[in-house]
């Protein structure tokens, strides 16, 4: 499980593939994480090339497991990917 800090930004890379194992945009892709108090924040999504998205969230603020789930779907590519990291808070 990735480690990050209090108030870091989490950037994951996703890459969407379609049935026959080509990269492929799906038609909508969105991302959302949970925080340890239940609440969630929305990712930012950037696609800088065909099927390669970069999930962004910012700021992590607050403490402990985090669950993510990114979901791509349409005629292209349909995919869900599910992660987790762990936010801590410095001793210093």
């Amino acid at each position: 499980m990735s480690a990050y800090w209090l108030g870091d930004t989490v950037e994951n890379e996703v890459t969407f593939r379609s049935t026959a194992g080509v990269i492929a945009d799906p038609t909508s892709v969105v991302g959302v994480a949970k925080r340890p108090s239940g609440s969630t924040l929305a990712a930012v999504i950037t696609n800088p090339s065909t099927g390669k998205y970069d999930i962004v969230f910012t700021p992590v603020d607050e403490v402990g497991i985090w669950f993510y789930r990114v979901v791509g779907s349409g005629a292209n590519a349909d995919a869900v990917v599910e992660s987790s990291f762990h936010v801590r808070a410095s001793s210093i």
